[in-house]
């Protein structure tokens, strides 16, 4: 699983010491000398903040980049025409959706991993829709 680290809580939250070109860290009192100005100060992750457990937030998941998501569809497309395009019922693409919704890899509009979109109006462009496709994680 591919995370986005700048979304974790787990850097030193550093503040201005009374020496002008060092800084602090509120919670573990980590010390640096940083001289640049204008500059972000780097990230180092903060001895109080990795002592608890660490919770992954939805959106620090990456997603499939663009070409990703288009090489997955037109997979899913080309597999789903020649499986002669049937549909799910519409008790089956709800049960789907229900499965996605509450799937850790789902981020409010899509899945994660493959890069759908996750949504019941969708019905002809969507893999919930498709009655040969699977779950990337093998949920349905």
């Amino acid at each position: 699983m591919d995370i986005n680290m700048d979304l974790l809580d787990i850097f030193c939250e550093f503040k201005p010491d009374t020496n002008k070109d060092t800084y602090i860290c509120k919670l573990c009192n980590n010390r640096m000398v940083y001289a640049s100005m204008g500059e972000d100060l780097p990230k180092i992750p903060c001895i109080k903040k990795l002592s608890k457990p660490i919770e992954i937030p939805k959106q620090a998941i990456k997603k499939p980049r663009i070409f990703k998501k288009i090489a997955n569809f037109i997979k899913a497309l080309f597999s789903h025409v020649l499986s002669g395009a049937k549909r799910t019922s519409l008790e089956e693409r709800t049960q789907r959706l229900n499965i996605c919704t509450a799937c850790e890899y789902y981020d409010g509009i899509a899945c994660t991993q493959c890069g759908c979109p996750i949504t019941r109006y969708q019905q002809y462009l969507s893999k919930l829709d498709w009655k040969d496709q699977k779950c990337p994680v093998g949920k349905w």
